[in-house]
Order: C-alpha cells, then structure tokens, then sequence
C-alpha cells in the first residue's frame, strides 16, 4: 500500500510507465490482434518460403503493426514513440541497420525487442503474424535503410 500512497515514488513511477506504454500501444494499434501472443521460442528463422507476400502487403503491414512506434516510414517516430521509455530504432539509418542480421530482426518481430535484448515494451507478434509475412517485414525493413 506504501508504494501507491507514499514513500514508493520510484515503484509508482515504473507502475505508471508501463501503464502508459501499455495504454499507448493499445489505443494506436500496437497488438490489435485481440490474441494474447504466444510465448517466445529459441531458434533461428527458417529459410524464406518461395511464395512471400509482395512488397505492397508488407508495406501494409510494416503501418499496421509497427508504423505506431517505428513511423510509417520507419524513422522511429510514430505516435506512440514518445510515450516509450526507450526510442524505437530508425529502419532507415543504413549505419544502425547494418549492425542487426536478418536473423535477428525475424527473432524481434516474432518473439518481441526483449529476445534479441531490445526493449521489451516491442510486443511480439510471432502469435499474430505468418512466417511468411514476417519474412516480408525483414525484406521491407531492409529496403527502408537507404544509404545516406
């Protein structure tokens, strides 16, 4: 009871934090799957399927599912960005990019940021998407970091 009332300022801060977090990816979309996700599981990606969604329905769902935090265009500047206790990354800057194997990025999007050691407020979506659609949002997250 102390640390909602008093003398807890730093357990109620973290309370609040993660109550924003959660409101801020709820109301602009972030897990609107109405699915709980399904828990992380170790590995490395299977190889990409022949038949991946084209470009056009990954772009559709890079706004759909990360467009709230990472920015329609992948800046790490979506709405829901500045209500995040750490700034989601900039899919477009080559030298960060660069840094992070494709197999990493299929671990993050499907088993959430905290697998890779990211930020955990990144919300898997390993229960939501296809293995395929998350092939695709590799691709598309690749063709976002254009050299500067």
């Amino acid at each position: 009871m102390t640390a909602l009332t008093g003398g807890g300022g730093r357990h109620r801060r973290g309370v609040m934090r993660r109550l924003v977090i959660g409101l801020t990816l709820l109301l602009f979309g972030c897990g609107d799957s109405g699915s709980p996700p399904t828990p992380p599981t170790a590995g490395s990606p299977p190889p990409a399927p022949a038949g991946s969604p084209a470009p056009v329905q990954a772009d559709a769902l890079y706004k759909q599912y990360c467009g709230s935090c990472h920015g329609p265009d992948g800046k790490g500047n979506g709405p829901a960005a500045a209500a995040l206790p750490v700034k989601p990354a900039d899919h477009t800057n080559p030298a960060v990019m660069g840094k992070i194997s494709d197999a990493e990025l299929f671990r993050a999007i499907k088993e959430g940021g905290q697998a890779v050691g990211k930020s955990p407020a990144m919300p898997p979506w390993g229960g939501t998407l296809k293995e395929e659609q998350i092939h695709a949002l590799v691709a598309h997250v690749r063709s976002l970091a254009k050299p500067r």
